[in-house]
């Protein structure tokens, strides 16, 4: 698993190929992002897992905008939805080839201000 932390600042962590398993720290935030199995052309799950000071966070909105960094391939944006106490989830379609792929995900908690991490996803057939 990777770990990165950062505090009012972008964040940009590279990941790949292959199933991904890390944890970003954003202002007090802990966002456990994974995804499998992260290969082109076959559909997998992207869920995240987020908590501040230890405890699950509820009623958060996430999404992710999903973009082909090596070519015009258009974007397209994900809304991942709660599948537990903390837990947002979706079904995460296939990519129609390898590369890099870079993952924008934006989390907006209940109350509180949103923020924003990148995911460059290094995708193999």
């Amino acid at each position: 698993m990777v770990a990165l932390a950062v505090v009012g600042a972008a964040l940009s962590l590279t990941v790949g190929p292959g199933p991904v398993d890390a944890v970003v720290h954003v202002d007090g935030y802990a966002a456990h992002v994974r995804m499998a199995p992260n290969r082109s052309l076959r559909a997998g799950t992207v869920s995240l897992s987020l908590s501040k000071n230890g405890q699950p966070v509820e009623g958060a909105r996430v999404r992710a905008t999903v973009t082909m960094l090596d070519m015009n391939m258009g974007t397209f944006t994900l809304a991942l939805h709660r599948t537990g106490f903390g837990r947002y989830s979706t079904a995460d379609p296939a990519v129609g080839m390898p590369g890099r792929w870079g993952w924008r995900i934006v989390v907006r908690p209940r109350g509180a201000p949103s923020f924003e991490f990148t995911l460059v996803d290094r995708i193999r057939d």
